[in-house]
């Protein structure tokens, strides 16, 4: 016997008490045991789809199932009542054309309020309607298509079709050429059909169940759409490239993608930048995987790796501290190279030898430095590579390395045999924030598997490292790429809005551009905010004013965030909020403190989520920050600190689900021009 669950199962389950929501698990784990036990009565019901039946959960709670041959599929849990009538209003079965298993609403309780088709063209009155139905459309939503015109149409409609319908209906919407998927043959099992849609979920034993059902508030992370599990599931012949805006999965993929190898018996390394998102991925890590598949995995920044590799070859080995590098660059700057600002001759340490981990005259002679304002000859490389060499002699001398040549030193190792790669395979999650040196790592990791790589990441939300492309960088990933474009976390309204802040295309963090045009959001909601005070003090007010606003309408207080440019900033608002009665946590220890509004800055929002989010400081005198654009005395430096800055307000903006207002003292960032009234921007 098989068992699938569908999101909406467990959707609905959460909208229940507490005590219910525990009988709906022991219902489900007795189905899962034997599904002819008395206690579930099992009762065929009538309505359109003839395989529908229900079982008793409770003495008023029924759950809704489907049945085929000897697959059982969880729709549905409520009351008796409401049970029935959500059973009455769906279609359920394999659609004629690509087989995918699919539930719809019935097309007259969703026509009630019909679209008015405007005298225009409609969205896809160009395509006849076999073509749509081979897309997946069911037949009965053909008309109801038609009448699409506009985006908005088409979201409103579209978040009552199968994800993989509503994906393929969007990209058909903003241009794409979408081909149609192989069909599912009617012999196939129902879990094959099924696997062809999305928000399926087949419990393969009781373990599975069990770790499914510890974590049902965390449904999400169990269901993948099609297009995301035809890459998770990939047998790729290289490294693979997986980008997309933020909210569209990505994260999701990379955890899915990193218990696949485990699976395969692979030691399996997921890896990000920073630990505060390597924390999360452990957390999440937790709910969706078995004990045995996470023995199989290590989540650790690629920089504590670095360091572990590095230390077999020298125990002694320290990572140096930042402030002492760039001290000891001044000096022998002073000593060696008085001729150049100490000032550039930090600022080539960091963009160009560090960045780049050059460990000699030879490399730093052949160096690129394209985009850089001041040109140097050779006469001028070699009189700074003496600073250089000198720092990297004197760290060598105190054991001690920088991340980059820790990097480096880690490669060395494990391309002469010194050291034996730890892992079959890596996963590498906000790639965009890797430095050069640690892709490089990344790569050798995987040795001559170059297809057990996975990289994922948005160009659009790099808030450290620069551009690099990963053809530069020896990772291949031609015709191995792919785009996620549907936001399953924002609504469709703060989307926009943070997008037009960002902007309409980015690097695709290779050697390309990626448009981020067509987008779209599957949940909608109200509008953003945006409201100017004439101090700081006053924004600091309003705070208070609308997270008290937020908790009226039933918002809990740890799904409330503020995010400010600075440490300073955060630490004024706690103590506001403190002040005036309001219980607050800073993020700084990286967890969300239950029963109190999270308070950080914008560089901690990244990789979290909350329902309201308020950002403050989106001035111009504070975003972009003055000291660090007064530091990047290179033009390519400032416009890439510009572009950061603009990434940061993105990331924290995209942190929003559902409510989302950004507020700032005196005139607004010019950052804010596309979503804010012209006269309140600086010239």
């Amino acid at each position: 016997m098989t068992v699938l669950v569908t999101g909406g199962f467990f959707q609905a389950m959460n909208q229940l008490p507490a005590k219910e929501q525990a009988a709906c698990t022991s219902f489900l784990t007795m189905f899962h045991a034997n599904p002819k036990q008395p206690g579930i009565s099992l009762e065929r019901l009538d309505g359109i789809s003839k395989q529908l039946w229900s079982g008793r959960v409770t003495q008023d709670l029924r759950a809704i199932l489907y049945q085929e041959d000897d697959a059982w599929l969880l729709l549905h849990v409520d009351h008796h009542d409401p049970a029935y009538r959500w059973a009455e209003r769906r279609d359920i079965g394999r659609h004629p054309v690509t087989g995918a298993l699919q539930i719809v609403d019935v097309v007259e309780t969703i026509v009630e309020k019909k679209i008015e088709k405007k005298k225009a063209v409609g969205l896809f009155d160009g395509r006849d309607d076999a073509y749509l139905m081979s897309l997946g459309v069911p037949p009965t939503w053909v008309p109801v298509i038609r009448q699409i015109v506009t985006d908005d149409d088409l979201l409103e409609v579209g978040v009552k079709l199968p994800e993989d319908v509503f994906d393929r209906l969007l990209r058909l919407s903003a241009g794409e050429l979408v081909t149609p998927p192989a069909p599912v043959p009617p012999t196939k099992p129902l879990e094959v059909a099924a696997s062809a849609s999305a928000g399926f979920y087949v419990v393969t034993d009781a373990a599975d169940l069990a770790a499914v059902l510890a974590a049902p508030l965390d449904r999400w992370i169990a269901f993948l759409h099609p297009s995301q599990r035809a890459i998770v599931e990939a047998t790729p012949r290289g490294a693979v490239k997986v980008t997309g805006s933020a909210g569209t999965g990505k994260t999701v993929v990379a955890m899915h993608r990193a218990r696949a190898l485990a699976r395969r018996d692979l030691r399996v390394l997921l890896t990000s930048f920073v630990t505060t998102l390597c924390e999360n991925l452990q957390r999440n890590l937790r709910k969706l995987c078995t004990k045995n598949e996470l023995a199989q995995i290590v989540v650790s920044t690629i920089d504590k790796q670095a360091l572990a590799i590095a230390r077999k070859v020298d125990s002694k080995l320290q990572p140096a501290v930042p402030e002492q590098v760039k001290k000891l660059v001044v000096e022998l700057a002073g000593r060696h190279a008085a001729q150049f600002p100490p000032a550039f001759v930090v600022t080539e340490w960091d963009a160009v030898v560090d960045a780049q981990g050059l460990a000699t005259w030879a490399e730093y002679r052949g160096a690129s430095r394209t985009g850089r304002g001041k040109p140097l000859s050779v006469a001028d490389r070699k009189l700074l590579w003496q600073v250089y060499g000198n720092v990297l002699a004197t760290l060598e001398t105190r054991h001690e390395a920088t991340w980059s040549i820790l990097c480096r030193r880690a490669i060395a190792a494990l391309e002469t045999g010194e050291v034996k790669s730890p892992f079959d395979a890596v996963v590498v999650d906000e790639l965009q924030d890797l430095r050069p040196t640690a892709l490089r790592l990344v790569r050798t990791l995987v040795g001559v598997h170059p297809e057990h790589l996975m990289l994922v990441g948005d160009a659009g939300q790099r808030i450290y490292a620069g551009k690099v492309a990963l053809s530069s960088l020896g990772i291949d990933v031609r015709g191995r790429s792919t785009v996620l474009r549907i936001n399953y976390r924002t609504t469709e309204q703060i989307r926009r809005a943070a997008d037009l802040v960002a902007s309409e295309s980015t690097d695709d963090l290779d050697d390309g551009t990626e448009d981020r045009t067509s987008t779209r959001s599957l949940l909608r909601g109200p509008a953003p905010t945006f409201a100017a005070f004439p101090e700081r003090a006053v924004e600091l007010v309003d705070a208070v004013r609308w997270i008290k606003e937020c908790r009226t309408k039933g918002i809990a207080a740890e799904e409330i965030a503020v995010f400010a440019r600075t440490t300073k900033r955060a630490e004024e608002t706690l103590t506001k909020l403190s002040n005036d009665g309001v219980a607050a946590a800073g993020l700084d220890d990286d967890h969300v403190t239950p029963g109190a509004i999270q308070v950080g800055t914008m560089h901690r929002a990244k990789g979290l989520e909350f329902k309201a989010v308020l950002v403050i400081d989106a001035s111009a005198d504070i975003l972009p920050s003055p000291g660090l654009m007064k530091s990047a005395i290179d033009p390519q430096d400032r416009d890439n600190a510009l572009a950061r800055e603009r990434q940061l307000l993105y990331v924290a903006m995209t942190r929003a689900r559902d409510l989302l207002r950004v507020t700032w003292a005196g005139k607004p960032s010019s950052f804010l021009v596309p979503v804010v009234s012209p006269e309140e921007v600086p010239a």
